[in-house]
């Protein structure tokens, strides 16, 4: 598995509370960020690198949540390689009264590190080309914080170090390698369930490690097996005869 993070968006719950309720479940370093309220550790009122060095989870504000009288929060991950964690936040998150709602994303970053610019034009060109599944499988279309993939800003950037130049809010966000080398997946709405979550998270996986591949192989068969949401999807997608290749393919007969 590639080292990833995420970032989780909801409300409803006091920062405090949040940060204690957290810390009993076990993710011990939790800190507030600048304009979320002040914090007694050592971590308070991070910069936007700092919970990254100190491997700690942070709460930050988000002006896109709704309602904003109701605490709302994103809770980011420090960086990530297994799943352990994650189950460990949504744990706590289900002994509190946190909440989402429609304006809430849940967003994966994948390490790109290792890949080319090439390469993460790959994942581009695959996701844009998967488009329909994903606006199924999410639901979350027509937001204008996460607008479908456009190929032509894409091949306008020449290398990872310029991606600075490209808009942030794409459903497959391209604009972090070039300061935290991560390819950012934000279609995804916000969610209480640690198996969507998941899925979510291997979904994105498999679409970089399974990048040279994926147009040769059904997306749906790749990723079926992940939960009962996707396969009930896959039924879904067939029956509506949709195109998992916009240009080359249809959905797997067995399916």
């Amino acid at each position: 598995m590639l080292n990833f993070g995420i970032e989780v968006e909801g409300f409803n719950v006091k920062s405090q509370h949040l940060v204690d309720k957290l810390n009993e479940v076990g993710l011990l370093k939790v800190a507030r960020s600048k304009g979320i309220g002040s914090n007694t550790t050592e971590l308070e009122n991070l910069t936007a690198d700092d919970h990254i060095k100190h491997n700690c989870w942070k709460l930050t504000k988000d002006n896109s949540i709704k309602p904003t009288d109701r605490w709302p929060v994103e809770i980011v991950s420090p960086i990530l390689s297994n799943l352990s964690k994650v189950e460990t936040l949504f744990e706590g998150l289900a002994t509190t009264k946190f909440q989402v709602n429609s304006t809430c994303g849940f967003h994966v970053h994948i390490d790109a590190r290792s890949l080319t610019w090439k390469d993460c034009l790959l994942v581009a060109e695959n996701y844009y080309n998967h488009q329909n599944w994903f606006d199924v499988y999410t639901g979350r279309v027509d937001n204008k914080f996460c607008l479908p993939v456009s190929i032509v800003e894409l091949y306008s950037c020449k290398s990872k170090l310029h991606t600075d130049a490209l808009p942030r809010y794409r459903a497959l966000n391209l604009w972090p390698l070039h300061c935290y080398g991560t390819l950012e997946f934000r279609q995804h709405g916000g969610t209480l369930s640690y198996d969507i979550a998941a899925a979510w998270i291997m979904l994105c996986q498999a679409m970089v490690e399974e990048r040279k591949t994926i147009r040769r192989h059904k997306l749906f068969g790749l990723l079926s097996s992940l939960d009962s949401r996707t396969k009930s999807l896959v039924q879904e997608l067939h029956a509506r005869n949709f195109c998992i290749d916009r240009k080359l393919e249809v959905v797997a007969e067995q399916f």
